[in-house]
């Protein structure tokens, strides 16, 4: 589509023109902001950090769930029954 829309401009123009519109597609801006930080050579460079840094924040929002939430009591029988019909 860079192409198309710069049909005289050379590859490099191109590319930068398709990476910084790819960047500022981005909706996170954690991740827009770190891709200008460090400078990513491409736009497929800068897709592979993007889907990396993604994954990594679905994975730590995983990790700060609560899991399982279960009840005690005196009863080590009652526990067992509430936590394996849940």
């Amino acid at each position: 589509m860079t192409r198309q829309a710069y049909p005289t401009a050379n590859i490099e123009v191109i590319e930068a023109l398709a990476l910084d519109s790819f960047i500022d597609a981005l909706d996170n801006t954690d991740i827009r902001l770190r891709l200008r930080e460090i400078s990513a050579k491409n736009i497929f460079e800068a897709e592979q950090i993007a889907v990396k840094m993604e994954a990594h924040r679905l994975a730590d929002r995983q990790r700060n769930r609560p899991v399982l939430n279960v009840q005690t009591s005196q009863n080590s029988d009652h526990t067992r029954k509430e936590i394996t019909q849940s």
